[in-house]
């Protein structure tokens, strides 16, 4: 009992210092975006798993506000309880100077997960090639996850951070800060809700995106 109140105030407080750093952020400038994510995990052999995921988002501080609308398809390959492998193709719809255009991403993604005490942690490492119809991009990313299961009332608070690398520019020009939570409804269902600060080098400036994004995951 008290290792589990040691690892939740440690959570807690870097939690604590994760809102006060991002929130700082939080002008009334900032554009904000709000994301709807649906996923359908199909169990379709022992370590196998279908994903079909739509997603939807939104722009608040913008004369165009439905923008984006992307279909994820998607296999999951559970190869150890530790190192799962994913293979996705996401076909992308999004809205740019008022006229809708195509962006055809494939990824492959590697997760090493572990435990530490109470937490548990994740390390996802993707490439991804962005298709789209002006230019070709590859990219690289890393997201690092902890998270801190409260199995009482089975609610998982979590935070993450992100980095992009882009290829062709030869550089680091995207990183995100992540805070959230994942409620597990029942066996099959899970809902999350998650904050996150977007940051992306545009035209030799830093720009800053507030997403509350939504996320509804059932299993089967």
């Amino acid at each position: 009992m008290l290792k589990f109140k040691k690892s939740f105030l440690l959570f807690a407080t870097t939690t604590l210092f994760i809102m006060i750093f991002t929130t700082t952020n939080l002008t009334s400038g900032s554009d904000w975006q709000y994301w709807a994510n649906f996923e359908i995990n199909k169990k379709i052999s022992k370590n196998l798993n279908l994903i079909i995921s739509p997603q939807f988002r939104i722009k608040q501080n913008s004369p165009i506000s439905f923008y984006w609308a992307q279909a994820v398809l998607g296999i999951q390959w559970n190869i150890k309880k530790y190192f799962i492998c994913h293979f996705c193709y996401q076909h992308i719809r999004y809205k740019e100077n008022l006229s809708w255009k195509n962006e055809y991403r494939p990824n492959l993604s590697i997760t090493f997960k572990s435990q530490l005490d109470n937490f548990n942690l994740s390390d996802r490492n993707r490439m991804e090639y962005r298709i789209m119809e002006d230019k070709k991009i590859p990219r690289y990313r890393n997201k690092l996850t902890i998270e801190f299961p409260i199995e009482e009332i089975k609610l998982t608070p979590n935070l993450a951070y992100e980095v992009f690398y882009d290829f062709n520019a030869k550089k680091f020009n995207k990183y995100r800060f992540y805070f959230g939570a994942a409620h597990k409804t029942s066996k099959s269902l899970q809902i999350s809700l998650t904050y996150f600060l977007d940051n992306n080098y545009r035209t030799d400036i830093w720009q800053q995106t507030n997403v509350l994004q939504l996320s509804i995951k059932y299993n089967f």
